[in-house]
């Protein structure tokens, strides 16, 4: 259980990254 909730933080962070990277680039 702990490793699917970290897995689950990796994957959120990941995502939040990409979509501020994109976020930013459609701004533009």
């Amino acid at each position: 259980m702990s490793w699917h909730f970290k897995r689950l933080l990796f994957v959120a962070i990941i995502c939040n990254l990409i979509y501020n990277e994109f976020g930013v680039t459609f701004q533009l």
